[in-house]
């Protein structure tokens, strides 16, 4: 249909935009910036102040009711912030890691409050009997836009360096404006009008989406507590370029993108709870695998990381957007802004700890089998065992549809595998007829 081709081509543009806040791309900026362990931490935090915010958002959807209006004023007056910001101090060759860190809170602040408002609305625009499927669909294409927006930058700054990213800040402008573009083209959907503060009370009432906002909280804080660190080990410690990390992160999202619409199918028929914690099981296990992550080994063990990452991520990102739709007892926007601002509060608890962990433990670095080992790593193991402990969180949630995603496999293996019972005994005679009736049988 046409509102899900422009939906598609949104999310397509707003890929190049986006690559400059998170990454390796984010992480390089950092470096150049000047950022250490706990200012990334810190950086990496301001996305999550702001969806504490977003519970404020609820009043400005009730005061204006035009959630397309408001997601791309907010939208946009946050990306240019931050692309304008980082193009002009390059320009100027004003590296300083408190204005790095200012602007990156500002934009973030905006457009966190224009993806509460977006999720509401987007709610509405879909219906949910297709909303795995849709999902899925467009998630495959941002996927494959990812890739090849990442290699194309990462090709851009290792070749050209600072002037890259120039080049970058010019690109990620265009899809700004192709993102505003696109979204112009969807319609909104009117609101029903229930007042901001009764509206909120509904949903502290509401137990089960509080439950599953909880396990939201803990599921960022767990992210969050190692997230910022990964690129920033491999591009400070081991000194990875940007060309061997966009080709694992090709890798990574050509899995990915093999499992989209898999998910997004899978989903619709055993529940997307079922799909986190299978993706939440996988993924539990890579920050463990970092722990031996060093200049020997990472050739193949990010290949490694690639293959689960692209499976179970592929898995989180879908159900972590259709989760509180199926749980939300109405299409209040206050629904998606209680379950952001729990996220927000989690992430950035983590954010904060993950960071001082981070610094704490940097100066650590010793060698064992001949291999290097540094203080950083032991962040990712602690990240490890608290993803796996939010699945203790999410298992409390009550869903309509919850089979696990394994017994799917087990079921739909049976339903290609059957076959028509019958009696062994009975078959030979029947063939011992046959031949006879033939005269092939002796």
């Amino acid at each position: 249909m046409e509102r899900e081709k422009y939906f598609i081509l949104e999310g397509i543009s707003s890929v190049f935009p986006i690559l400059m806040t998170q990454g390796a791309v984010f992480t390089g900026l950092a470096v150049m910036f000047h950022l250490d362990e706990f200012k990334l931490g810190l950086a990496a935090s301001f996305p999550l102040i702001a969806q504490i915010l977003q519970i404020f958002t609820t009043y400005f959807v009730e005061k204006f009711g035009n959630r397309k209006l408001l997601t791309n004023i907010f939208n946009l007056s946050g990306r240019t912030l931050w692309i304008s910001f980082i193009a002009i101090s390059i320009l100027l060759k004003w590296y300083r890691s408190p204005s790095f860190i200012l602007a990156f809170a500002g934009s973030q602040i905006l457009t966190s409050i224009s993806a509460n408002i977006w999720l509401s609305w987007i709610r509405d625009l879909i219906p949910s009997e297709i909303r795995g499927k849709v999902f899925g669909r467009r998630n495959l294409y941002v996927s494959l836009a990812t890739l090849t927006a990442f290699y194309v930058y990462s090709e851009l700054i290792d070749n050209f360096h600072e002037s890259g990213y120039i080049l970058i800040a010019i690109t990620s402008l265009a899809g700004t404006a192709l993102s505003f573009y696109y979204m112009e083209k969807l319609p909104d959907v009117p609101i029903k009008r229930v007042g901001a503060l009764a509206a909120l009370k509904s949903v502290i009432q509401d137990e089960n989406f509080i439950r599953l906002s909880t396990f939201y909280s803990f599921w960022n804080f767990a992210i969050m507590f190692t997230s910022p660190f990964f690129m920033y080990h491999l591009i400070k410690n081991l000194h990875v370029s940007f060309r061997y990390i966009s080709v694992y992160t090709i890798i990574s999202g050509l899995i990915a993108m093999a499992f989209y619409r898999f998910f997004g199918s899978v989903s619709d028929e055993v529940g997307h709870k079922s799909v986190a914690q299978f993706g939440i099981s996988l993924v539990a296990i890579t920050p463990m695998l970092w722990l031996f992550m060093n200049s020997k080994t990472y050739h193949y063990l990010l290949l490694v990381d690639a293959t689960i990452t692209g499976i179970g991520w592929s898995a989180i990102n879908l159900s972590m957007i259709t989760l509180p739709m199926e749980v939300a007892s109405g299409t209040q926007s206050a629904y998606f802004s209680v379950y952001t601002s729990f996220g927000g509060i989690g992430g950035l608890i983590g954010s904060l700890l993950g960071g001082v962990a981070g610094k704490a433990l940097s100066g650590y670095h010793w060698q064992r089998f001949g291999m290097d080992f540094y203080g950083l790593q032991l962040v990712f193991v602690m990240g490890g065992v608290l993803r796996f402990t939010s699945l203790l969180f999410l298992k409390r949630v009550m869903v309509k549809k919850n089979m696990p995603v394994r017994r799917y496999f087990f079921n739909s293996l049976t339903v290609i595998f059957r076959r028509i019972p019958f009696k062994f005994h009975e078959s030979i005679y029947a063939l011992r007829r046959m031949g006879k009736n033939k005269g092939v049988c002796r």
